[in-house]
Order: C-alpha cells, then sequence, then structure tokens
C-alpha cells in the first residue's frame, strides 16, 4: 500500500547530543521519509537544549558542528525531491531551544497537513491535534565520536557578518549559506543581492525572478530561521558589496570554490585601513551529497546545487507543456564574473552565494 503524500509537512527532530552533529546519519531514514511523502513544502524544526546553552554562547566555535549537521539534513531532504522531479519543493531546516516553547511558536503555527516526528516527547502542543506519524531512526550511537571539532582561533561569536549572492529560486545551498551567517552573528547580517542590471547574460534570464523578489525571499528566510536580528538585504552593484565601505564588519561568509574572492576584499579592506574579516567558508553540496569533495573550482560549480540547473529544468518542463505554476511553493517566509565579496559568475556562483 502507497503511504500517503502530504502538500504541506512539518518533522520534528530532537537533537539530543551534540555529538549527533557529527554522525547526523542517525536522522536520515526520518527525513529521507518525511521528504518523499511531501510535494510543496517540508519545514524540519531542529529541537534541543543545547540551541539553549552551550551552542547559543559560543556559536562560532561550533560552526563546524552545525554546518555539517545543517548540510546533511538539507542534503537528505533534497534528494528524494530531486529524484521524483520536484525540484522547486520548499525545505527548510530551523534551530530552536526547548526552554520556552513560544520561542518557536512563529515556526509552527502556520497551516501544516501534517507532522512527522521521531518521538511524540517533543511535539509541540499546538501540533498534537494534527495526523502525525512516527518514524524510526537509524542504526544506533555506537559509532558516534566521542568529541566534536571545536574551531580555536575564532570568537565566539561576531556581531555584523557579511555575505552575498543572486539568491534566484531559493534552494539549500542558499539557506545553507544564510543559515551559518545568521548562526554565527549576534547583531546583524548584510546581504548583498546581485542587482539585474549585473545579470543580463544569466541563462535563461527570463525565467530568473525579479531582484526584489530575491530580496525579500531572503529577507524573509532569515527572518524565520533566527529572528531578532538585524538584517541589511541590499542590491549590489559592484564587485564588493558593503564589505568595500562598512568598517563594522567583521566576518565574510563564503564558499569553498569563491576563496578567491574572499582574498580580493581582504586587500580591498586593506587599502582602506578597515580590519581584516575573518572568513568562514561553507562547503558546496549537491543534490545527492552534503559536501562535494574537490580542490577543483570548475568541478565545484558544475557539480554543486544551482538556480541555473534549476532554471533549465523550468524551461524544459514549459516546453513540454508539463510545468505547473503550483509546482511553484509559497516563497519562505550564471553572470558576469566578479572577483570580490558579493559576485556571480555564468554559472551563479560567488564568493558568498555559492549555490545561485
Amino acid at each position: 500500500m502507497t503511504a500517503p503524500k502530504y502538500d504541506r509537512s512539518i518533522l520534528i527532530l530532537h537533537l539530543e547530543s551534540i555529538l549527533h552533529t557529527h554522525n547526523p546519519w542517525h536522522y536520515g531514514s526520518a527525513i529521507a521519509e518525511a521528504s518523499s511523502r511531501t510535494n510543496k513544502q517540508l519545514r524540519i524544526l531542529i529541537l534541543s537544549e543545547l540551541f539553549d546553552n552551550e551552542l547559543k554562547a559560543k556559536p562560532a566555535k561550533y560552526w563546524s558542528s552545525i554546518h555539517n549537521l545543517l548540510s546533511y539534513v538539507y542534503a537528505q531532504a533534497t534528494l528524494p525531491a530531486h529524484e521524483e522531479g520536484r525540484l522547486l519543493m520548499n525545505v527548510e531546516v530551523i534551530f530552536r531551544g526547548l526552554s520556552d516553547e513560544t520561542s518557536f511558536k512563529d515556526v509552527i503555527e502556520a497551516s501544516w497537513d501534517h507532522v512527522f516526528a521521531t518521538s511524540s516527547n517533543h511535539i509541540p502542543q499546538q501540533l498534537r491535534q494534527l495526523a502525525t506519524t512516527i518514524l524510526p531512526l537509524s542504526g544506533d550511537d555506537s559509532a558516534l565520536i566521542e568529541e566534536v571539532s571545536v574551531l580555536k582561533n575564532v570568537a565566539d561569536s561576531y556581531p555584523v557578518v557579511a555575505l552575498g549572492g543572486t539568491f534566484d529560486h531559493l534552494h539549500a545551498g542558499h539557506k545553507i549559506l544564510l543559515t551559518m551567517s545568521a548562526w554565527i552573528a549576534t547583531e546583524k547580517v548584510i546581504v548583498g543581492v546581485t542587482d539585474d542590471v549585473l545579470l543580463v547574460n544569466k541563462s535563461n534570464k527570463h525565467i530568473m525572478e525579479p531582484l526584489a523578489e530575491r530580496i525579500e525571499n531572503v529577507r524573509r528566510f532569515l527572518n524565520l530561521i533566527k529572528p531578532g536580528l538585524t538584517y541589511d538585504v541590499v542590491a549590489i552593484q559592484d564587485v564588493y558589496g558593503p564589505t568595500a565601505w562598512d568598517p563594522n564588519v567583521q566576518a565574510l561568509v563564503v564558499s569553498k570554490e569563491t576563496l578567491s574572492g574572499a582574498e580580493a576584499v581582504r586587500k580591498k579592506r586593506e587599502e582602506e585601513s578597515f580590519p581584516a574579516l575573518q572568513n568562514f567558508v561553507i562547503d558546496v553540496i549537491s543534490p545527492s551529497a552534503a559536501k562535494i569533495v574537490s580542490d577543483d573550482a570548475n568541478h565545484l560549480k558544475t557539480a554543486k546545487m544551482s538556480s541555473t540547473f534549476i532554471r533549465q529544468w523550468i524551461v524544459d518542463k514549459q516546453n513540454s507543456g508539463s510545468f505547473d505554476t503550483e509546482d511553484k511553493p509559497r516563497s519562505t517566509s550564471p553572470d558576469v564574473e566578479m572577483p570580490g565579496a558579493f559576485p556571480s559568475d555564468s554559472r551563479d556562483s560567488g564568493v558568498g552565494d555559492t549555490q545561485k
């Protein structure tokens, strides 16, 4: 008998130990099952006491742990959707503590068709009246590592963090980039969104979302995943964005494939006698892997999750007459080579926006 599918589902996971951030396969089967049974929107709420204390106090120190967990969850949720031709399914991964249930009221108060969870113990009260499926965890804890990686040469957190990109058809790669930037910030995140004037050479440009829509999607997603910060989401028309004139930025989030752009930013700020930035690097992911292991920038650009691919998929569907505008979920919440903080190349790749 085929399991029923739902348009909008929420999956509740409980992070019991920080060790699970480095061995997240524990949640793999549950994430894949929830994703395969969801058509349009899957929100994954990861709850843990750790987000109230240890991880909250020193978020930048635990960059590697959270980045690993987040990338794995997005990859596991995205793979079934891509395999089944649901490239536009909206997946959102959100972290919340357990000390105050009102802290995630905004995340769960929307109308959901179904609840998935790995235990009934951590389902928020507001969701308990909905139909629920309890999914088993994978394996046991016998292979857990004994300690986690803690970054030593970074501050506990950073007041102001910057990143940039095109952010067309916001997907998992973008969301990892945005989430990790907000994760280490305590006051403000500055996001440079590439203006249309720099995107005239985009492939399938007529499918690209307008600048105002891309800016609003980024702002809405950031306010969803971490309310309380200031989000300056601005259009940029040069290669550096605000990193060239704002001395108050302390950290820059970049991708592995665009580290050369971070070096350009360093030189620019040095010329302006601005403080150097602490760089944090996002691994490039694909629809089937949480990390692409390669030092070849060209390979990373072709293998990664990309808005270029999504736009071509939409065009192909339209040409075949099989594209349904209902396939595009509600909003959450290749280009000119630019060597600065907020570039985009012909394959939707930038220093900040790793996977446009």
